[in-house]
């Protein structure tokens, strides 16, 4: 097996560097935030869009198919609009 205090030096020993970067932190940051605010901005358009329409849509139950086993029902609405 392993030795706990040999592990414990490698571990100090080892020496980690960042890669380079293209652009300061900073940058990055301020990206994200623009990023962000432009998509809360586009969420924020469609906000209230039911409001936009006269009257609420219809609820029509679907006409069924028809599948083997199963009978076709009346489907109960009226085509009158």
């Amino acid at each position: 097996m392993f030795e706990l205090p040999t592990v414990i030096q490698a571990a100090e020993e080892m020496i980690v560097t960042p890669g380079p970067m293209i652009f300061p932190p900073i940058v990055f940051g301020i990206a994200m935030f623009a990023l962000l605010m432009v998509v809360a901005l586009i969420t924020f358009s469609f906000r209230n869009m039911s409001a936009r329409h006269d009257s609420p849509g219809r609820v029509y139950r679907h006409d069924p198919v028809g599948h083997p086993g199963q009978p076709i029902l009346e489907s109960g609405h009226n085509d009158t609009h």
